[in-house]
C-alpha cells in the first residue's frame, strides 16, 4: 500500500497583519513542526507587508503563495490547487486556521488522524470542527467552549423573546429607531444559535447528548478541517465573501450537495481574540468592519446581502423564509438540519 505523508497542511491567510504571523503563529506552532506544514496565502497585503511576510516564511521554512483571488475561501483554494500539485502533505485533509486560536494538545493533529479513521468509510464528509474553548463563550467551563453553530435548526422561542425584552432595559441606549431594534434582535438571536455554554439555553441537558462525533450545519470554522476531495469536488469561492461569512457559505455550499459536517468534541482549541489587540487590530472583526477599519478587515454588512441573494434567505434570520428552505432545499442536508429539533439529540450521519 503507498504510504500517505504523515503531516497535514494548514493554511493561514494574511492581509496586512504578518506581526501575527512572526509573533503568534511561527512560535506556537513550533510544538507541531513534525505534524504540520504551514502555507501562508497573502490576500493582497501592501508591498511593505507583503515582503515581510515573503521574508519571514523563507527564514521559516513556510510554504508562501499568493491569491488566487481575495478572501478566505479563495486563500483554501489556492492552497488546495498548489497541494494537488505538489504531494507533500496529507491528500486527504487540510486545516484553515486564523492567528488566535490554536490546538490546545501537543497530540491534536495525532488524534484528529485516530478519529478521521473511524469516518473514512464515508465519502460525504465535507469539514470537521473541534472544540474551541473560549473566555466569552465558555465563561466558567473547563469542559466546553464553542462547538458551531446551529444557524438553520435554532429557531427563536418565547423564552428567547422575553430575554430579548428584558435586555433593553439595558440596551435602550444602543436603540434609537425601529431598525435599530429589528437589528438587535436579529445580532441577540444569531448569539442564541452558537452552540456553547455561555450562549445557549440548557446547554449542558442538550450537550449531553451530544457527546460523540456529531453532525452539524456549521462547526467553529476559525480552526477547520476540510476534506480535500470534498472541496474540489463541490466547492467554488463566492465573490464578494472575503472574510465575514466565508465558511458559512463554504458550508451551504457542502450541505446542498449533502456533504455532512462533523465536530469531533473531544478535540480542543483554545481561541483567544485579544491575541490580536496586543499589535494595534481590533479584537472583534465583526466590530472592526463596522468601524472601517478596512486595513484588517472589509467592510460589514455586504456579506449578508450576498449570502441572501446567493442562498435564497436571510443568514441572520432563516425562520423567516421557513416555505422557501423547505422547498428550494428539498432531499438535502439543509432542509434536514432546518427542520431538526436540536432538543432530541444530533441530527443522524452515516459513519
Amino acid at each position: 500500500m503507498e504510504r500517505k505523508p504523515d503531516k497535514f497542511a494548514v493554511v493561514y491567510s494574511f492581509f496586512n497583519n504578518y506581526v501575527l504571523l512572526e509573533n503568534e503563529v511561527i512560535p506556537r506552532m513550533q510544538k507541531f513542526q513534525n505534524q504540520v506544514i504551514l502555507i501562508v496565502v497573502d490576500d493582497k497585503s501592501c508591498k511593505e507587508e507583503y515582503e515581510r511576510g515573503l521574508e519571514l516564511c523563507h527564514a521559516n521554512n513556510i510554504i508562501f503563495l499568493q491569491n488566487q483571488g481575495k478572501g478566505v475561501a479563495n486563500a483554501v483554494d489556492t492552497a488546495v490547487k498548489y497541494l494537488q500539485h505538489n504531494e507533500i502533505a496529507d491528500r486527504d485533509w487540510i486545516f484553515c486556521a486564523q492567528q488566535d486560536i490554536y490546538p490546545k494538545e501537543p497530540s491534536f493533529f495525532v488524534q484528529f488522524r485516530r478519529n478521521v479513521e473511524l469516518i473514512e468509510g464515508n465519502s460525504l464528509v465535507g469539514a470537521v470542527g473541534f472544540n474551541a474553548l473560549d473566555e466569552y463563550y465558555s465563561g466558567d467551563s473547563m469542559r466546553d467552549g464553542l462547538l458551531g453553530i446551529f444557524f438553520l435548526s435554532k429557531k427563536p422561542t418565547a423564552v428567547d423573546r422575553l430575554e430579548f425584552i428584558c435586555s433593553l432595559k439595558i440596551l435602550k441606549h444602543l436603540v434609537r429607531s425601529p431598525l435599530d431594534l429589528f437589528n438587535t434582535w436579529k445580532r441577540f438571536n444569531g448569539q442564541k444559535r452558537a452552540f456553547s455554554p455561555r450562549t445557549f439555553r440548557n446547554f449542558q441537558k442538550i450537550r449531553n447528548q451530544y457527546s460523540e462525533t456529531f453532525a452539524i450545519e456549521l462547526p467553529m470554522w476559525a480552526f477547520v478541517a476540510i476534506n480535500l476531495d470534498s472541496w474540489r469536488v463541490n466547492i467554488r469561492p463566492t465573490t464578494g465573501l472575503i472574510f465575514h461569512l466565508w465558511f458559512n457559505d463554504v458550508a451551504m455550499q457542502f450541505l446542498s450537495q449533502s456533504h455532512q459536517i462533523l465536530v469531533f468534541p473531544d478535540l480542543y482549541l483554545e481561541n483567544d481574540q485579544q491575541i490580536k489587540s496586543k499589535y494595534g487590530f481590533m479584537a472583534n472583526s465583526a466590530d472592526a468592519g463596522r468601524n472601517l477599519q478596512l486595513s484588517q478587515v472589509e467592510q460589514y454588512g455586504n456579506h449578508l446581502e450576498i449570502f441572501r441573494t446567493r442562498w435564497g434567505f436571510d443568514y441572520e434570520s432563516p425562520w423567516k423564509f421557513s416555505r422557501y428552505i423547505r422547498n428550494r432545499y428539498a432531499g438535502t442536508l439543509v432542509a434536514a438540519h432546518f427542520n431538526h429539533d436540536i432538543r432530541k439529540g444530533p441530527i443522524h450521519f452515516t459513519s
